[in-house]
């Protein structure tokens, strides 16, 4: 019997030193491979990573290169001293403005012609005589015209630039610029370009070196490699040689040496043969040691194991006789396991009975929580509910249990809301939702439910419902709806003043075009002329419409009140105007203002809005029969005490304002609640019973008093005092209009409106500047992200489709921040100018503008620069 034990020990070992053996060299082998695989791939990857860099780097300079070269030539066809020589034909002072400002370096070379077969100017070097044919072609196009990197012939590998020189529509002459990459020193030293990093420009069957003109053939069976582009580096094309195309340039490649990734290579694969030597030798010896300690401990473990399982109640693992430490660990985890057993098994009985009361005591909580709870299976049929459910519905645990949760529901409505709460269990969150249910007795209730997936005892699906009486809460919900209601009218004093606002933003976008081109028209007349008066009246009554805009912004302006020392006399002068666009003709005005009336701490916009709501509630006392409205505004000294305790003021100088009707008047009565909110003695629609109250609240916000003396049939005089201070306000002396500052810079002009575009953009070119216009800020942005230099000023609208003018301006100054930038704006409530200046913008103008006022605005932006 121990022989056979022994012999089973011995096959076992062998079994186990064969089978590790084999796993680790099949192992080794898979993991040298894949260790292989993924050093050569990353060293793969890093090499055409750095390949891939250092394209990037020359294509960006290559690119960079050719752009400047080509700005130069933009700028050379644009220079004034060029174009008049051109005109007068001084070909002297041409070459000598040539050699001056467009001196040949670094293999460029700018020619100038004057008209179809005369000569370059400079004169076109021998050497590239071969040019002359293609130069002679280029003097009929219209635009810029770029040949880059081309074999004209006699070994000549160029980049040739035309583009004409026009004044105005006349062609006056064509300038050309010649690039020979092989001549920029710069460019190739800047890149260490030698033996190991090289420039190609490809041409039948033969790479051409640019560097050093030399020919390298194409390998056998490859005629092109820039026909699809070569967009992974090509490392098996030439000997120890890596090729990949310029992204910009796809004609050229860039090659480098691939000597250094091959010799990598080649040592990663001896040292991990060397690697997979040792760790073999090193298994094989292992596995022999494993073998042979194994079976041993293991076999005397399993024959206690056996005793344990026939007698398990007191016997043990004899860890005495385990000679190795990991078995003898093992064998007193499985001792300590069986003592866990036991004591487990006295442990569940004691849970077990705790577990009994923890559920009576959560039943007790359930049934005394002050919220309704209850259990239903997937069909809302009720198998549980709480005493607190009992009460809120009056149906009893016995009545429940024999329903469904919807059967409290109007029988109307049970559909719709059995799937409401179909769709609330399905939702990630449980949310709670409002029901109406009706109770036993007949009474509607309201409740808020949330249901919860659960599962029962059984491992059943269910669902938790609890429910709570928001009956109490809908009512006070009622209530507030109720209040609400009286807070409607004074809304609609809020949307009269945004739809104000956004009607004097329109009413801006049409006065520019009619202000810019009557400005425009004046400045190209006599001033003698009629007609030239005629249009300075039209520009009278479009200036007096502006003011107007201005007045229904400051109404609708909804900002905190800004009080500032003011005189008020061309405030009311000009709301009373405006009342007067407003008042039927059976109602006349008459106004006696003090022009002597010193200064008050006052809101210009509260001023406005309180003669304009005496106005309208005098209109409403004399719309029937007409009448006569009375404004006048005195200085007036309060000194008696008898006078400042009937009026509640303290003595001191004042300005007394009086509005007075001839209407219907009011009894005391009346008197006594006119200042109080919503109340109004006006018909349904004709007033919100907001306007006197708003008056109060303006004059005691300024620290006045008002009073009313009214009777029924006398009509009604409102008496308002407003303190005086002693601040003297100065006006600015007139100073004589020069003539109108011009200029010649390059400017952006945005704006969504179209005839804003064409005004605007006539007035700038009437003043020498050279304007880009858009009517899209989307496509301006993307035209100054491509040539950010080209642009002297940005003039931008604020309201525009999506993207707004400040947001625009946001993102120009980040990409060039000395960018100068003015905002225009027909409605001041969305960016006040002192945003606007925090963002960047250097002018901030309300539309309409004048043509003097824009061309000194512009200069102000343009000059702060230069300053």
């Amino acid at each position: 019997m121990r022989g056979t034990k022994l012999a089973s020990r011995k096959r076992f070992s062998r079994f186990l030193t064969w089978t590790l053996v084999l796993l680790e060299g099949v192992s080794l082998t898979l993991v040298v491979g894949i260790l292989y695989g993924i050093l050569s791939r990353s060293m793969t990857q890093e090499f055409y990573q750095k390949l891939r860099v250092q394209e990037a780097e020359v294509n960006m300079a290559l690119h960079d290169r050719l752009n400047l070269l080509e700005t130069q030539l933009r700028d050379m066809s644009l220079n004034n001293t060029v174009r008049v020589s051109l005109m007068l034909g001084v070909k002297s002072q041409l070459l000598e403005i040539l050699e001056g400002q467009y001196p040949s370096s670094n293999g460029s070379l700018f020619l100038v012609q004057e008209e179809e077969g005369s000569a370059f100017i400079p004169a076109l070097p021998e050497g590239l005589s071969a040019l002359e044919p293609h130069l002679r072609k280029l003097q009929h196009e219209k635009d810029l015209q770029k040949i880059e990197f081309q074999d004209f012939g006699d070994g000549q590998i160029l980049s040739l630039f035309s583009l004409p020189i026009k004044r105005r529509v006349d062609r006056l002459g064509t300038a050309y610029l010649l690039y020979d990459i092989s001549q920029d020193t710069r460019f190739w030293e800047r890149f260490s370009m030698n033996d190991d990093k090289k420039l190609f420009l490809q041409k039948s069957g033969h790479l051409v070196d640019l560097r050093t003109g030399q020919s390298l053939p194409l390998p056998t069976g490859t005629q092109d490699l820039t026909a699809k582009g070569l967009d992974l580096p090509g490392v098996d094309l030439f000997p120890d040689e890596s090729l990949i195309t310029l992204k910009n340039f796809p004609q050229l490649l860039y090659a480098t040496s691939s000597v250094s990734l091959q010799e990598k290579k080649s040592s990663l694969i001896f040292m991990l043969v060397l690697l997979c030597v040792a760790v073999f030798l090193l298994t094989l010896l292992a596995s022999c040691l494993i073998a042979r300690k194994m079976s041993e401990p293991l076999e005397s473990m399993a024959d206690q194991a056996l005793e344990i399982a026939r007698e398990p109640s007191g016997l043990f693992l004899r860890e005495e006789e385990i000679r190795y430490t990991e078995f003898h660990k093992l064998a007193q985890a499985f001792n300590k396991v069986l003592v866990s057993l036991l004591d487990t098994q006295g442990k569940l009985k004691k849970r077990a009975g705790e577990l009994d009361a923890s559920e009576k005591r959560y039943r007790c909580l359930v049934q005394t929580s002050p919220t309704g709870i209850l259990s239903t299976d997937m069909q809302w049929k009720i198998d549980f509910a709480n005493r607190t459910l009992e009460e809120i519905t009056g149906y009893t645990q016995a009545d429940l249990s024999s329903m469904e949760l919807w059967d409290m529901v109007p029988a109307e409505e049970r559909d719709r809301k059995r799937q409401t709460g179909e769709n609330h269990l399905r939702r990630p969150t449980q949310e709670m939702w409002e029901a109406c249910w009706v109770r036993k007795d007949g009474q509607p209730i309201w409740v808020g439910l949330q249901a919860t997936p659960i599962e029962t005892k059984a491992g059943e699906p269910a669902i938790l419902v609890n429910v709570m009486d928001i009956t109490e809460q809908k009512r006070a919900e009622e209530e507030k709806k109720e209040l609400e209601a009286q807070l409607q009218q004074a809304r609609k004093m809020e949307a009269i003043g945004t739809l104000a606002g956004g009607i004097a933003h329109e009413f801006n976008n049409f006065l520019f075009p009619i202000i810019g081109y009557v400005d425009m028209a004046i400045c190209h007349l006599p001033e003698d002329s009629i007609v030239c008066r005629n249009l300075k009246e039209v520009l009278k009554a479009a200036n007096r419409a502006k003011e107007m805009v201005q007045q229904i912004l400051a109404f609708s302006r909804r900002s905190e009140p800004e009080r500032k020392p003011m005189k008020i006399q061309p405030v009311i002068k000009e709301t009373l105007r405006m009342l007067r666009v407003l008042l039927p003709s059976t109602i006349e005005i008459n106004q006696n203002i003090d022009k002597e009336c010193g200064t008050v701490l006052a809101d210009q916009s509260q001023i406005y809005q309180m003669i304009m709501n005496l106005g309208t509630n005098a209109y409403h006392a004399m719309s029937d029969k007409g009448g006569v409205l009375g404004v006048t505004m005195t200085e007036v000294n309060i000194d008696s005490g008898d006078f400042t305790s009937n009026l509640a003021i303290s003595p001191g100088a004042y300005l007394k304002l009086t509005v007075s009707d001839t209407g219907h008047g009011m009894d005391r009565t009346v008197m006594e609640r006119i200042f109080d909110p919503y109340f109004t003695t006006k018909r349904p629609g004709e007033g919100t019973g907001m306007g006197l109250s708003v008056v109060h609240g303006i004059v005691r916000g300024h620290g006045g008093h008002v009073t009313v003396y009214s009777e029924p049939g006398k009509g009604t005089t409102f008496c308002i005092y407003l303190p005086r201070i002693d601040t003297v306000i100065v006006t600015p002396e007139t100073v004589l209009a020069g003539p109108i500052p011009k200029g010649k810079e390059r400017i952006l002009l945005v704006d969504d409106e179209e005839q804003i575009i064409l005004s605007a953009r006539q007035m700038l070119e009437d003043l020498g500047y050279d304007v880009t216009s858009r009517t899209n800020s989307v496509e301006a942005l993307e035209l100054f992200v491509r040539q950010p230099d080209k642009f002297d000023l940005v003039m931008t609208d604020q309201a525009m489709p999506n993207m707004t003018g400040a947001e625009l301006a946001k993102r120009l100054i980040g990409i060039r921040p000395e960018t100068p930038i003015i905002l225009f704006t027909g409605f001041s409530e969305v960016i006040s100018e002192d945003k606007a200046r925090a963002i960047g913008i250097r002018e901030y103008v309300m539309k309409p503008v004048v043509m003097r006022d824009l061309a000194e605005t512009i200069r102000k932006a343009l000059d702060k620069n230069r300053g």
